[in-house]
Formats: structure tokens, C-alpha cells, sequence
């Protein structure tokens, strides 16, 4: 059962994700702490840098959630995730952690931007399970280049 600030905050997730169109957004004690657009995994990337432990014990709401954000948000330390569409692999990595997960859609896998095949990011952790290491590799590949 979620508390009913937790709730609150779980709502104003969703709203701002569905009718805002950001891609991430993170609020903690009913004040939105981080939102941004934009595409992939780089702007929880960048919520994650500029954040930093703040983000520890929030509701998180993710446009598209793979397993890529799903090691992001648990490198985050979030207890609530909203998602319009979220992978299996992305929920089952988050509820064996005990972050509670909300979807509307349950999608296999990620695709990549021309729609051809499976998302990047996905295929570069695809033998990556630590959250501290999908930090490392993602931050190497997408913010460092």
C-alpha cells in the first residue's frame, strides 16, 4: 500500500509525464525536484548528476522505461516509478530491488530511434546488472562524448 502523500506525488508524476511531455520527472515531499525533456537515457543522466542523493526515497516518473533507466533510477535510490511504457526486464529489476512500479503498457524491449531494432543502451547493458556500472558505462558513452 502506498501513503497517501506518496499517492499524491505518484499523481503529479503522471501528469506531468503524460500531459507535459517530459521525459523525467522526480518529486520528493510534494515538491518537484527535477524534470526535463529530451530523448534516451541522458536526461536522467543529467537529473542524476545535478540531484545527486536528493533523489534518494522519491517518486520517479520515466517517458520509456528499460533497463537502462531501471539501473539509473536504482543508482537514484527511488521508492516509486511511473511509466507510460515500461519492459518486463525494467519492472522485474525494480520490484526484486523493492521499488514499487506503475505502467500503463508493458512493452518487450526498447527500440532504437529509426525503429529498426532494439534500443542502444539496452544492448550495451545487456551483461550489466550493478546499477554503479550502468552509471559508469552510460555517463562514459552519452554524457562524456
Amino acid at each position: 500500500m502506498i501513503n497517501v502523500n506518496i499517492q499524491r506525488d505518484l499523481q503529479t508524476v503522471k501528469q506531468l509525464i503524460r500531459n507535459e511531455g517530459y521525459s523525467i520527472v522526480v518529486i520528493k515531499n510534494s515538491r518537484v525536484i527535477a524534470k526535463r525533456k529530451g530523448d534516451g537515457v541522458k536526461p536522467l543522466l543529467l537529473v542524476i548528476d545535478e540531484i545527486g542523493d536528493e533523489m534518494n526515497h522519491s517518486v520517479a516518473g520515466d517517458k520509456i522505461l528499460g533497463k537502462a533507466s531501471a539501473l539509473l533510477l536504482l543508482y537514484g535510490k527511488v521508492d516509486v516509478v511511473y511509466s507510460p511504457q515500461s519492459t518486463k526486464k525494467a519492472i522485474n529489476i525494480l520490484q526484486t530491488s523493492g521499488v514499487k512500479v506503475e505502467t500503463d503498457e508493458v512493452i518487450e524491449y526498447i527500440k532504437n530511434k529509426n525503429l529498426s531494432g532494439v534500443c542502444p543502451f539496452e544492448k550495451m547493458l545487456k551483461n550489466v546488472y550493478l546499477p554503479i556500472k550502468a552509471k559508469e558505462i552510460l555517463t562514459r558513452e552519452i554524457l562524456k562524448k
